[in-house]
């Protein structure tokens, strides 16, 4: 991405895929369930270290896009929802029943 969108291109390319980052890390502070915090944790570490590996190789593939935005989508779901301190799991976007989970776990 350097060498073809020179160096403003690379640093909004990876801008655009780190937002999520930020975003995650707040609404997984927003969270009170812990269930719903270290599955956006999780998530959240999984797309830094995939920026990470991509920041020498620039070569960001649908696949981290995907990511990224799956990322940035859900934290922006929980972190819209205003008027609350906390978020609480099953009125936000990441619960049990949207992964068709059990509640045994």
């Amino acid at each position: 991405a350097l060498g073809t969108y020179g160096l403003f291109g690379f640093l909004s390319l990876f801008g655009l895929a780190s937002m999520g980052l930020v975003r995650g890390v707040r609404a997984s502070k927003k969270l009170k369930n812990n269930y719903g915090g270290k599955l956006l944790a999780g998530h959240t570490l999984i797309v830094s270290v995939i920026l990470i590996d991509q920041i020498a190789n620039a070569s960001l593939n649908s696949w981290t896009w995907f990511l990224a935005g799956s990322l940035l989508g859900c934290a922006s779901s929980i972190l819209k929802e205003k008027g609350r301190a906390t978020v609480d799991v099953k009125s936000s976007a990441i619960n049990h029943e949207s992964f068709g989970w059990s509640q045994r776990l």
